[in-house]
């Protein structure tokens, strides 16, 4: 199987002030100290528990790398054989500043699975 990911809308509240994602992405996916700026009010980003993804890359075997949403799908999880009780987390991780603006935040966020044969 693959599972992929994408956004369908930002990470923002009511009135459509976003936190911003963290600068790396699915392909070169960073630690969050570089992939959240400094200077940023807040971001937001995820890491997937799948170390070994299709084509053996293994961008995601590090604890502390994290990728931005897109609104194109890109693959969080690989397996090429049969499976049983197999799982995966996806870790999402957020950081505001005391000057991003209030609110509820939410965001739509759509996983795709397809077989692999």
């Amino acid at each position: 199987y693959k599972v992929y990911v994408f956004e369908r809308q930002p990470f923002e509240n009511g009135s459509g002030v976003p936190i911003d994602p963290v600068t790396s992405t699915n392909p070169a996916p960073e630690g969050w100290s570089t992939g959240c700026s400094g200077g940023a009010f807040g971001c937001w980003g995820y890491h997937t528990s799948e170390d070994v993804l299709d084509g053996s890359s293994t961008r995601f075997a590090p604890n502390d790398t994290y990728a931005r949403f897109s609104s194109t799908p890109y693959e969080v999880a690989f397996s090429d054989g049969p499976v049983s009780s197999e799982s995966v987390d996806m870790l999402y991780r957020v950081q505001v500043q005391n000057d991003q603006d209030e609110g509820d935040y939410s965001s739509a966020v759509v996983y795709i699975v397809t077989p692999v044969f």
